[in-house]
């Protein structure tokens, strides 16, 4: 999205004047950014656009959501596994909360979902 919303013509002005890093509006259609979008090595831009229609996605959710609490597990805490420091809650009197919704999205109809792969911007 950056890519496009860096864009210029020839006198200067934005090729793509509605969109933002983002996201934005392209050819009238609303644009949303991902970070989980294939990255090329080259450019550092992503390769890929998934085309979507937002109200033919069906979501089941039953609302329902599970609270668990923990006194006595040992935690660590570390955005990267293996790295970073374990702390035992029962150790130093602390409680650590799971809360666990479940939800699945499909499609409505096949064919609603189109991706364009090796985009090169």
């Amino acid at each position: 999205m950056l890519a496009l919303a860096l864009m210029v013509g020839s006198g200067g002005a934005p090729s793509f004047p509605l969109m933002r890093a983002a996201g934005g509006v392209l050819a009238g259609l609303p644009c949303v950014a991902t970070p989980y979008m294939p990255i090329s090595g080259a450019t550092g831009n992503p390769t890929s656009i998934v085309v979507l229609d937002p109200s033919q996605i069906w979501l089941a959710d039953d609302g329902e959501a599970a609270i668990e609490k923990s006194i006595h597990s040992t935690v660590e805490l570390s955005d990267s596994p293996g790295t970073g420091e374990t702390v035992s809650l029962w150790q130093r009197d602390l409680v650590a909360l799971r809360l666990t919704r479940f939800a699945n999205w499909a499609p409505a109809c096949s064919g609603m979902v189109q991706v364009i792969d090796g985009v090169e911007i």
